[in-house]
């Protein structure tokens, strides 16, 4: 992809977190992201994939000289391409905070990268007990805000010492709210005003995210927040892609926060499309327009030869969870099919139907058809099934075309796959049958 030129500024730090559950990118999945960084203008990239055994669950081991050479590799990736590497280690699943070893393993971890030149680091602690575990931290702590209150700002110390501006974020347990929990308050009133902390807005996926939840966070936590978007990240559901463009944020929102930065899907190469989104998004707030971004951004990724396959692509994988997001043009084809007239619907199932050998064949579709494979060929079943059952309600006395219906039914639910928003192939197929 071809560097975009911004003609604005953003108003915030934009950037990206590898940061979901389930098997973290490739070597190529990641170098091609960070290209992709650098053309979009998407300015720092952290790296904190969970299952990354020595990122989370066995982070007190150091990493060996073989995954190291893979982390430096990045990190040179992202100085080749204008992008800012951020370090992230994620220990509270099994550290004590009042242990000086603890906290000396710790700090070597975050102190690894230097040499490397990495000044920029997160200190993540999401997604773990709300409470604390051990007897000692028990012991030592008044509640778990004011343990990882003090890691943090001891840390901080640690590494403003060794590393001249040195910038420490850090991602709290409670991270998807906006009421002022005992935790919150706790980490608000007892943190360095210079760590930053990381907020998902009002959910932990949330649809909506307003000017108003930004100031509240803000407020609880006595400072702008970091934004981590969890869109278009799939993590919590593998059976569907995230292809539409960023809505339901507020134009004025990336001024009332410190940074912004989006959580992609498992599958890096589809995350471009919405990511370019926010990205678009990120620059020029007031004037996004989605629909007109998301055309611009499949261009972009797919040229002229693979643009309207991959157009077709996306309009299959809805988000299907933001506010008064219109629906597609397979939704309103559905729709039409369902009042009496399934003649566009056919049409769009017959291109779905063939999209898996399309990506498979098209130069400039194949950076994607390894993500995407596993949902092409769900797509193509459902499409595939809805076809026959189509042609099944016009001869119902077709006793072949029956049997051929139900094997392809049966393929397309072993799939899994939830492409249009949800269930929306499958639950039309159900309900057709019903009547034929």
């Amino acid at each position: 992809m071809k560097k975009i030129n911004r003609k604005t500024v953003p108003l915030c730090e934009t950037g990206v977190v590898e940061g979901f559950f389930g098997k973290p990118w490739s070597r190529a999945a990641r170098l091609r992201t960070i290209e992709f960084m650098g053309a979009a203008g998407l300015q720092s990239y952290i790296y904190a994939p969970k299952d990354d055994i020595y990122h989370r669950m066995n982070w007190t081991t150091p990493y060996p000289p073989a995954e190291w050479r893979r982390v430096s590799e990045v990190i040179r990736a992202c100085k080749k391409n204008g992008v800012k590497f951020i370090w992230a280690v994620s220990p509270g699943m099994t550290m004590h905070y009042c242990r000086d070893a603890d906290f000396e393993l710790l700090a070597e971890k975050f102190e690894r990268p230097v040499p490397d030149g990495v000044s920029s680091f997160c200190l993540f602690l999401d997604d773990i007990p709300p409470e604390l575990v051990h007897e000692d931290d028990r012991n030592a702590f008044s509640s778990l805000g004011e343990a990882h209150a003090h890691v943090c700002n001891r840390l901080f110390e640690r590494l403003s010492a060794k590393v001249e501006g040195a910038r420490l974020w850090m991602c709290p347990t409670d991270y998807a709210t906006v009421s002022p929990t005992p935790y919150l308050v706790t980490i608000g009133k007892l943190l360095r005003p210079e760590i930053g902390v990381f907020w998902t807005g009002p959910k932990v996926v949330s649809p909506s995210i307003t000017v108003d939840d930004a100031k509240t966070f803000a407020k609880i936590v006595r400072r702008k927040p970091l934004l981590w978007d969890n869109y278009p990240v799939n993590d919590y559901n593998r059976h569907k892609l995230n292809m539409g463009p960023l809505r339901g944020r507020d134009p004025e929102l990336p001024s009332m926060v410190a940074g912004y930065f989006t959580n992609p899907m498992n599958e890096a190469s589809a995350s471009m499309v919405p990511m370019l989104t926010i990205a678009d998004y990120l620059y020029d707030p007031a004037g996004y327009d989605p629909d007109e971004s998301e055309r611009i951004a499949i261009e972009n990724t797919a040229g002229k030869k693979g643009r309207a396959e991959l157009a077709d692509f996306c309009d299959a994988w809805p988000a299907g969870f933001f506010p008064g997001e219109p629906k597609t043009e397979l939704q309103k084809a559905v729709e039409r099919s369902r009042a009496g007239n399934s003649a566009d619907l056919i049409l769009i199932l017959k291109r779905l139907e063939s999209l898996q050998d399309t990506f498979k064949s098209t130069p400039e579709l194949k950076f994607i058809y390894s993500d995407a494979a596993p949902f092409l060929k769900g797509l193509s079943l459902y499409s595939r099934a809805a076809l026959l059952l189509l042609e099944l309600k016009d001869n119902p006395s077709d006793a072949a075309l029956r049997r051929s219906f139900k094997r392809e039914f049966i393929k397309a639910e072993r799939s899994k796959m939830q492409p249009g928003g949800g269930h929306l192939l499958r639950k039309f197929v159900n309900d057709i049958y019903e009547t034929t």
